[in-house]
């Protein structure tokens, strides 16, 4: 691949064919970008404005270390920019946006990659100068309402937005004590996304205060930079945008309520988007007025009127948002899920990791057991919760995680929550048992089969060394559990023959000194590969809805039966290292 000089040797050569370009030296650059070392060309080129009339222009081509992986940052001039500001895909640090952020130049073509890129930004500055691109400023409205237009400009962007639904008249602000996380406000509705994230601050002795807000509504009028708005800009936004509004306003800035928040919607890209403002408090102790008889909406349409407002723009989260995000899809078409998970050691923890990417997911943990030293290799969980229970431990961290997620948990075993507590099990949309002991899966089966238990169940486990890793589904229409075990309680898909489980060979178990110290051995890194191979057969049954049971075995490292000298069952030799396998019983109740 072509070096980063020699990159720019031939963008050079060839740019400067057509363009009148100069490299900047060490001094001028330094105007340009300060505290910048990057290199930096100026070039002098024209555009063509109203009238088609050519008009002169400076461009600063600002090449990263990377070029020419990456494509060159384009900057207009200084006096350029003040000639023509402001202009849609050019914001107020002059950058001009040619291409977004997943552009892929062809490193193989340096000068047509650098060309290109001017013609783009002069193509932009054309259309911005003849006004035939002003509809795009909707798609940068966000950019331009955070920029800074003076050095008296403030514009407030440590405040997270609350809500899963639209804005409505009742909004509230939380103002943070001490900020979390740079975070010092929070916008919200009283909505259960609030209510959960004001626990959380509660449970960590975060103190903080509410007050009301004000929202406008959605604003549909032609709104443009610059944005560097005073009260008296604002005061007549809102009459000339909201009249209806206007009257509520008044009596809103002059309630006692601080610190006076308003917001207002703009539907930009079909997305329903926010955005606000803040005013400074008001001086009401003036001459020639006697207390109390100046109001704050006076203050800021006489006195005040030049005073600048402080613009806001709140980072949204919740849902919806997280799913677009991380997959691209909408999760209003994607329904919330409640797990209940009896076991949160090795397997539940972990398989917690896989669960979690759905940001709508309700977890209900239940383990009695606290976490250990021992536990520490395998388990989700690290030193921090040691000696804590571990299905506590595990809702700390979700919530940690995500404040606004559903979790609770119960430090008492699933026979006491089915036998006590069975609704805490049955409101959610399956219940996931990853304990790996025999007697207590089958006693869950039957809860099932008894209609205590009315919702499907998944149950997980793993064999010695993870040589094999187990998957059963099942259903209130469809429990199949038992004809999967063989007469002498073995899995009948098993990796591993049934004859060593039989004879209770040894090397199937590890033993610490003491009483009560057996442990099923196998490593982190094999939990994943399992867990990993297992979650896309889940997440499908959890997607689909499976009405019908289901039998997944996973194949691990075979090699190691022969380091510890154990036989393969005959369902196990004809399987695939890595694979992960339907299991099929045949109409005899046999594995096919």
């Amino acid at each position: 691949m072509i070096s980063h000089e020699e990159a720019k040797k031939v963008a050079y050569e060839s740019l400067s064919r057509i363009e009148n370009v100069r490299i900047l030296s060490e001094k001028e650059a330094q105007k340009v970008l300060p505290g910048s070392k990057l290199d930096i060309w100026e070039v002098s080129t024209e555009v063509t404005g109203p009238d088609v009339m050519q008009q002169d222009v400076k461009l600063n081509l600002i090449f990263l270390p990377d070029f020419p992986l990456s494509l060159p940052k384009v900057i207009l001039g200084t006096d350029d920019y003040e000639g023509i500001k402001y202009i849609p895909h050019v914001d107020v640090s002059r950058l001009v946006c040619t291409y977004d952020n997943q552009a892929q130049p062809d490193p193989d073509l340096p000068g047509e990659v650098v060309i290109e890129t001017l013609r783009k930004a002069k193509r932009i500055i054309e259309e911005g100068i003849n006004g035939t691109n002003k509809p795009d400023f909707d798609d940068e409205f966000a950019a331009y309402w955070e920029g800074e237009y003076s050095n008296k400009d403030t514009v407030l962007t440590n405040l997270l937005l609350l809500v899963e639904v639209p804005l409505n008249p009742n909004i509230k602000l939380i103002s943070l004590e001490n900020p979390a996380n740079r975070i010092s406000y929070v916008i919200h509705q009283e909505e259960g996304i609030a209510r959960r994230f004001k626990a959380f601050l509660n449970n960590h002795g975060r103190k903080f205060k509410e007050s009301q807000a004000f929202f406008l509504g959605n604003l549909t009028g032609e709104f443009t930079p610059p944005f560097d708005l005073t009260n008296k800009d604002v005061i007549e936004l809102v009459k000339k945008e909201t009249p209806e509004s206007f009257d509520a306003y008044k009596a809103f800035l002059n309630s006692q309520e601080y610190p006076k928040l308003i917001m207002f919607s703009k539907l930009l890209s079909s997305e329903q988007r926010y955005f606000g403002w803040s005013h400074n408090r008001p001086k009401l102790n003036r001459n020639g007025f006697r207390s109390g008889s100046l109001t704050a909406f006076q203050a800021f349409s006489t006195f005040q009127y030049s005073e600048p407002v402080k613009r806001i723009s709140p980072e949204l989260f919740n849902s919806t948002r997280l799913q677009k995000r991380s997959s691209g899809r909408n999760s209003k078409t994607v329904n919330s899920i409640i797990y209940s998970i009896a076991g949160v050691g090795s397997i539940g923890s972990n398989l917690i990791h896989f669960l979690k990417s759905h940001p709508s997911a309700e977890f209900r943990l239940i383990d009695k057991e606290i976490l250990k030293v021992e536990n520490l290799g395998r388990h989700f969980l690290g030193f921090d919760y040691l000696n804590k229970n571990k299905a506590f431990g595990l809702e700390g961290f979700l919530k940690e995680n995500n404040p606004t997620r559903e979790v609770t948990a119960r430090d008492v075993s699933i026979h006491r929550v089915v036998e006590n507590e069975p609704e805490y099990v049955n409101e959610s949309n399956l219940l996931i048992v990853c304990i790996g002991e025999e007697n207590i899966e089958k006693w869950i089966a039957s809860k099932l089969a008894e209609n205590i238990i009315k919702i499907p169940i998944l149950f997980v486990w793993v064999e010695p060394y993870l040589v094999g890793g187990h998957c059963v589904y099942i259903t209130p229409n469809h429990n199949n559990y038992g004809s999967l075990f063989d007469e002498n309680g073995l899995f009948k898909f098993n990796v591993i023959s049934s004859t060593e489980y039989l004879s209770s060979n040894p090397a199937l178990s590890s033993k610490e000194a003491g009483c009560q110290t057996n442990f099923t051995p196998y490593s982190a890194d094999q939990v994943l590969s399992f867990l990993g191979a297992l979650y896309p057969h889940i997440s499908k049954i959890i997607a689909n809805g499976e009405p019908n049971a289901k039998s997944f075995t996973w194949v691990g490292d075979k090699t190691i039966l022969n380091n510890f000298n154990l036989q393969a069952s005959d369902y196990g030799k004809g399987l695939i290292e890595g694979s992960i396998n339907y299991n099929l019983l045949g109409d005899d109740g046999n594995s096919d």
